[in-house]
């Protein structure tokens, strides 16, 4: 097929050398390879998939129901697998049992576990740290942890722990 017709009416005719012919306007093959790369990360991110830089004809989703799995599909086989974080591929796995760990691996590391005081709300009260090193944080409206000496910092960067003491409850 040489000739596609977009929805909008829009004729879309690809050439001998690998470009397109958009309705008049020529794109290279490489502008083509990254506008297909652009379109399909987009259309991921709108159906919440993870590719895998690696190899991306494998793709991943979270569990919906907030269970810390991976569920893979891999594209061109239809072939999908099931991994928690702690799985390993025991004895001698196939390639293909490999490479989903191998995602899920990826995947685990670029998705970490969210924390308690990611979660933290305004006007809340945190002891930040851990042993000798501990401060107390109040959150701003703007989700970040104010300290005494006026520094503050986003939720989600590196805390080495945290528990929420005011108001008190079950945050930690």
């Amino acid at each position: 097929m040489n000739e596609f017709a977009a929805s909008n009416g829009r004729k879309i005719e690809k050439q001998p050398q690998g470009g397109v012919l958009l309705s008049s306007m020529f794109l290279t093959p490489v502008e083509v390879d990254a506008l297909c790369e652009y379109f399909q990360h987009k259309r991921d991110e709108e159906l919440g998939r993870w590719r895998w830089p690696e190899n991306p004809d494998y793709v991943v989703k979270h569990d919906p129901l907030g269970v810390r799995i991976a569920r893979i599909l891999h594209e061109p086989s239809f072939a999908t697998c099931v991994v928690r974080p702690a799985d390993e591929i025991v004895g001698l796995g196939s390639k293909r049992d490999i490479e989903f760990l191998s995602a899920a691996r990826s995947y685990f590391a670029n998705h970490p576990e969210p924390k308690p005081w990611h979660y933290a709300k305004p006007e809340e009260v945190w002891l930040m740290g851990s042993g000798l090193h501990e401060f107390v944080a109040i959150v701003g409206t703007d989700g970040k942890f104010r300290f005494a000496d006026g520094s503050d910092l986003d939720a989600t960067e590196g805390f080495i722990t945290g528990r929420r003491i005011w108001p008190e409850g079950d945050a930690s």
